[in-house]
């Protein structure tokens, strides 16, 4: 072991220094010491092929000759020479490169092709040494091979000669233009063991190659706003880096603004951590305080091959020598990222101003590492999600226009664009489609559905992003090149083509898989069939339509039958299979066509696109699929996962009958769904035997458990459950998902949720699957997270009462136009509208009831407890919370209003005795009020314990407001602030405003002039002392005083 870890010093060592020059040499099985070998290849650029090029390279690093070397190129199809280059008389340059390319390449290459030139794939590129002959059209061979490289464009391409002549034992090079924005190129690096093995790269013409090293990467970095900054790498453990740069760069101005040398040893975990200096102590290497991250704009940290000085400050950032780094930005300025090609496809991470905690740490996400953000571990182990964290979000939308005038390359982007600007618009919050990926745009029939992933720049708390956005934006309007989408609810796929005779909709009739045999009696098998049933009971065109047979042991399709030119019979079957079917089919197939299984059949319907045999299993376009076993142990998830999500593969029991047996459709007419299958008596192009008792003992298919299970059930115990939380939507479809409340861990036997309208009866079922999660919740969604799939359903009354309700019982006991009783009931919610009424029987159903006084166009209503915990009923949520606790309202808030009549006494009598239904418009004039004011959440339903006292000079209302914390000094303000609103309150017709006690104003009144006075008359005495000590004295009085005087004593 210890020689083994020295050996890897020594390896990273040598590698890090001289950049792969002549690590390569230690190679156990590769001796590549002075040898020429292909470096890169760029074989399909963007456009029209202008920036192809091969690079040889000769691990001498120095000019050497090319003489006796040929570069000859085959083609795929024929696999035969379609260019051949002589290389006598070239030499590498002084570092060992060598190129061959379009004349636009930089540097210009040795060799000048014409645009266009190196096909695409699959295809291969060869180096020979030797005289051979290697001439055009010659037959590929491997007699003088030195180096060779076999690639291809498309992931279902084959190039198997190529592949054993050249390369045997590998498999063709995928270069998948997804990998980067611009254009990439097929590159060779070093893998862990010291091999060179091909990857895909940024194009690097003549230099060292973008190679995404596993062994040393930037492993964890803390966020710009937090106090103390971090940087850690991951290596393996207790090994000595040196020959590393760590650089800090600005987007700004794309220069390097801090780098600094790499040389310690990382810790037992492979850690090696820089911390900021006051902190040194935490760690291997100490980071400046001058050193810190960019809260304005953005930029990078990254990781690079050879020391610092080459690395300058004050310089332009560059590629070469790269090992990873992170791009970050900031929320202010979302716009393309000028440091995008450091990504080296990976993502770019935005940090807000109050990730003080957060850091962007490199975990597995997929196939290949991406940057993750979550809570700070430096030091430590990161803290990766499990799983993927960011499951795909679907949203729809609502079209008038034909599917057609969506498609183009740039719709997708522009669609998401529309929808981040309608989330601006109503979260006031910065946000970009660059928090996206993988994005891709469907649509069948008149709905639009955009598929997007939020990437690694989304905090842990949007990940229910599926849920919350259509929530928020649903029934807004987006504008898309002149065209208009709405939003909507996502229904399935599978119930959605897109135009045809036989389209199906949710009002038209549908084509489905009716019947499927395909395992016969004796060797010969020569009685196979699939029956599809258009259910308008009719002669259809099958245009457009396609029949796709899937292996499952390679997940490929075997069969693909284009069904355009058939036709369905006169009473809506069509049938495909073996010639010895009787009736005879309208497609025959040879003998032994359909296996056994684990496999597929799948009904796809798409016009414009064309299924071919090896593609891979995909949910493009599906219709109806059944995925089915030949034994029970036989493995088919690949095929479930992308055909029937969520449900197990249907077992086809030889042992039923003694002559032969089908898988028949017999539960309704819901797609993808194998409850809706049994097995039955063959029955081709006639109506399914569904009838037949089964024989005592014998197995059967049934999927009220989320396994269809081939033998009766047992018995167990009671499972206690309850409906938590129901999103309800307007309009023809009437829910979004359903979450149920139960014993963790515990199996469903025999549960069933059952939907009536107004009258009581029934207009669906659904017999619950599976088990309930660890966390006591179970959801039935249209999402990809939930636990069960909700079909499509239709309401019979659009804003007309209804209820769901949760029954234990098969769903065959509630059959459809039946009258809902309180047997076996175990809960249930009522929902009733402004101007409808619940009728008696729904009532007795439940005390669970809630009315609706607005038309929103989709309303979350969860069960909640109340503050203090006395009781529990049922409210509409701001958030929903499908698979969590329920967001109740958590706090009460006391009101006090005193009402006036402008200039008149009140008439109590009419307060005397308030009904019900007056109350509910007193609720519904408060709730108004209040959210028009305050805008707060505060819809009738919270308002509650409501008391009325009058008398002739007011009205007096008092009652207690259920609340979220946040929403508590709204509410205050707006009961202080009454007397200013402008809007009267209208009581039993009677026009009111907010008013003071008239006593209190008048006290209120006379004490102002009171104080008045007194100032006015203490101003007057002041004014007058004033003026007199302003005024001067009589002088002529006074000197005349004394003569006067004298005249009065004679």
């Amino acid at each position: 072991m210890a020689s083994s870890k020295s050996a890897l010093v020594v390896f990273l060592g040598i590698f890090l220094v001289v950049k792969c020059q002549n690590l390569i040499k230690n190679s156990k099985d590769t001796n590549l010491e002075g040898r020429l070998y292909i470096s890169e290849v760029n074989p399909d650029s963007p456009g029209h092929d202008t920036a192809e090029f091969i690079e040889l390279r000769h691990t001498s690093g120095q000019n050497v000759s090319l003489d006796g070397f040929t570069l000859v190129f085959y083609n795929g199809r024929t696999n035969t020479a379609y260019n051949v280059l002589n290389l006598t008389g070239y030499t590498t340059d002084r570092k060992g490169f060598f190129l061959v390319g379009s004349i636009s390449i930089s540097p210009i290459p040795n060799i000048i092709l014409t645009s266009n030139t190196i096909q695409n794939g699959p295809d291969a590129i060869a180096l020979y040494f030797g005289k051979g002959p290697y001439n055009m059209l010659m037959h590929v061979t491997s007699d003088g091979l030195v180096d060779a490289l076999v690639h291809k464009t498309k992931s279902t391409e084959q190039a198997d000669d190529l592949v054993s002549v050249l390369t045997p034992g590998t498999e063709a090079f995928w270069e998948d233009a997804n990998f980067h924005t611009t254009d990439e190129s097929i590159g060779r690096c070093l893998d862990i063991n010291g091999q060179l093995t091909f990857q895909l790269t940024h194009p690097s013409p003549g230099t060292e190659n973008y190679c995404s090293i596993s062994l040393v990467m930037l492993n964890e970095v803390s966020s710009p706003y937090a106090e103390d900054l971090y940087v850690e790498i991951h290596a393996p453990s207790s090994t000595f880096l040196y020959g590393l740069t760590l650089a800090f760069i600005s987007a700004m101005d794309q220069l390097v603004y801090y780098a600094t040398d790499i040389k310690g040893q990382t810790d037992a975990n492979g850690l090696y951590l820089l911390v900021s200096e006051k902190h040194d102590n935490r760690a291997q290497q100490a980071l400046p305080e001058s050193a810190r991250l960019l809260k304005k704009g953005g930029g990078a940290v990254a990781l690079y091959m050879g020391k610092s000085s080459e690395v300058l400050q004050n310089k332009r950032y560059t590629t070469s020598g790269l090992v990873n780094a992170l791009v970050y930005g900031d929320y202010e300025d979302m716009a393309a990222h000028p440091l995008q090609d450091l990504t080296i496809g990976n993502n770019i991470i935005y940090w807000h101003t109050w990730d003080v905690n957060i850091s962007a740490s490199l975990c597995n996400e997929g196939e290949d590492p991406v940057f993750i953000l979550g809570g700070s571990t430096p030091g430590q182990l990161n803290n990766c999600p499990h799983g993927s964290a960011y499951p795909s979000v679907r949203l729809c939308f609502e079209i008038t226009t034909d599917c057609s005038e969506w498609e183009g390359d740039q719709l997708s982007s522009k669609v998401l664009n529309a929808v981040v600007r309608s989330w601006q618009s109503l979260c006031k919050c910065h946000v970009s489609s660059s928090l996206f990926t993988d994005t891709n745009l469907t649509c069948q029939s008149h709905q639009l559905t955009l598929h997007v992933r939020p990437n690694a720049t989304l905090s842990p708390q949007n990940a229910e992003l599926d849920v919350v956005l259509p929530f928020v934006l649903m029934g807004r309007l987006i504008t898309v090149q002149n065209k208009n989408a709405t939003f909507t609810v996502c229904r399935q796929p599978s119930d959605l083509p897109n135009s045809s005779p036989a389209q199906p909709t949710n009002t038209s009739p549908i084509l489905l898989i009716n019947e499927v045999n395909p395992n016969t009696p004796g060797s010969a098998e020569d009685t196979e069939f699939i029956e599809l049933y258009h259910t308008s009971n009719s002669s259809v065109s099958l245009a457009g339509y396609w029949l796709v047979l899937f292996n499952g042991k390679n997940n490929l399709a075997y069969i693909v039958l284009n069904l355009k030119g058939h036709y369905t019979d006169k009473n809506g079957y069509f049938l495909v299979g073996s010639a010895k079917v009787t009736p005879k089919p309208h497609i025959v197939l040879r003998s032994n066509t359909i296996q056994n299984g684990a496999d597929a059949i799948a009904l796809y319907y798409r016009p414009v696109k064309e299924y071919v045999v090896n593609m891979p299993v995909t949910g493009d376009g599906l219709v109806d699929a059944v995925v089915y076993v030949g034994q029970a142990r036989d493995d088919a998830s690949g095929l479930l996962k992308v055909l029937t999500p969520r449900q197990e593969a249907i077992h086809e029991d030889e042992k039923f009958h003694m002559e032969d047996e089908s898988l028949s459709r017999c539960h309704g007419f819901t797609p993808v769904d194998h409850s809706s299958f049994q097995i039955t008596r063959i029955t081709p192009l006639t109506k399914n035997d569904c009838e037949t008792v089964l024989p005592s003992g014998t197995p059967f298919v049934i999927s009220s458990l989320s396994t269809i299970s081939t033998y009766p059930r047992t018995p167990s115990s009671s499972v206690m459950l309850a409906i938590s939380e129901v999103e309800v939507l307007l309009g023809s479809i009437p829910y979004n998902f359903i979450e149920l409340k139960g014993t963790p861990g515990a199996p469903f036997q025999d549960h069933t949720l059952v939907f009536c309208s107004s009258n009581g009866k029934v207009y669906h079922r659904i017999g619950l699957q599976g088990k309930i999660r660890d966390n006591g919740l179970y959801v039935i969604g249209t999402n990809e997270t939930s636990d069960q799939e909700l079909p499509l359903i239709s309401r019979p009354h659009i804003l007309s009462s209804e209820a769901v309700a949760l029954y234990r019982g098969r769903p065959d006991l509630f059959p459809v136009g039946s009258f809902l009783t309180k047997k076996d009931i175990l809960d249930a919610f009522i929902f009733s509208w402004e101007n409808s009424t619940s009728t008696d029987v729904l009532k007795d159903l439940t005390q669970h009831s809630i009315t609706f006084y607005e038309t929103k166009p989709l309303v979350s209503v969860s069960l909640c407890t109340q503050p203090g915990g006395s009781s529990t009923s049922i409210l509409p949520v701001q958030q929903p919370s499908p698979g969590s606790e329920n967001i109740c309202p958590s706090t009460v808030t006391a009101i006090q209003l005193d009402l006036c009549m402008n200039g008149s006494s009140i008439d109590c009598s009419e307060w005397q005795t308030v009904k019900p239904s007056a109350l509910d418009r007193l609720k519904i004039t408060l709730s108004r009020s209040m959210q028009h004011h305050c805008s707060c959440t505060a819809p009738p339903s919270y308002i509650q314990d409501v008391n009325i006292t009058c008398s002739q000079e007011k009205l007096s209302i008092s009652a207690s407001v259920l609340t979220a914390p946040s929403d508590q000094n709204l509410i205050h303000r707006w009961n202080t602030d009454l007397l200013s609103h402008k809007d009267p309150l209208t009581m039993q017709g009677t026009s009111m405003m907010g008013c003071l006690i008239p006593e209190k104003r008048q006290v209120w009144q006379v004490s102002l002039l009171v104080l008045l006075l007194l100032l006015v008359t203490c101003g007057l005495v002041a004014f007058i002392i004033y003026l007199r000590k302003r005024t001067p004295q009589n002088y002529t009085t006074i000197e005349m005083n004394p003569h006067t005087e004298l005249t009065s004593d004679y």
